[in-house]
């Protein structure tokens, strides 16, 4: 049932995963679904990521991969307010969010060798950086669907 805060249906409390948070509903989630809404609640997109909870995969992130390899796909770091682009190979994108999955700030085309974070974030979402759409801040982030392997 959703109610009035609901970024799905405009409600203010519900069962949503969304509205209660974007990392409550990912607890042993590998992969997921996630949406991006506008300021407006209209959806305009949605990217496959993979989920990123420990401090050593958080750390790690797109660290290590090749802008067109297998391991450069996009990514939630969650409980993470901030992200470094040393020793990367490639610059990439980066949308900060809160617990609630609204993007405080976004960077495009990060280069390497730099250090960025936002107050009140909880979550980072990157992905090597490209032309296509990309969140920013007044958007949401808002999970779809989750999965515990890595084949979504």
């Amino acid at each position: 049932m959703h109610g009035a805060g609901c970024v799905r249906c405009g409600g203010n409390s519900c069962e949503c995963r969304g509205a209660r948070g974007l990392g409550e509903g990912l607890a042993s989630a590998r992969q997921a679904r996630l949406a991006l809404v506008d300021g407006v609640r209209r959806e305009w997109g949605s990217v496959s990521v993979r989920v990123l909870r420990r401090w050593w995969e958080r750390a790690r992130g797109l660290l290590g991969t090749w802008r067109h390899g297998a391991g450069a796909v996009p990514v939630l770091l969650l409980g993470c307010s901030s992200v470094h682009t040393f020793g990367m190979r490639y610059a990439i994108d980066v949308s900060m969010a809160d617990e609630a999955g609204r993007v405080l700030a976004s960077w495009r085309a990060l280069p390497p060798g730099r250090v960025v974070w936002a107050r009140g974030a909880r979550h980072v979402l990157e992905r090597p950086s490209s032309a296509g759409l990309w969140p920013g801040p007044g958007d949401q982030i808002v999970l779809r669907d989750v999965a515990a392997s890595p084949d979504m």
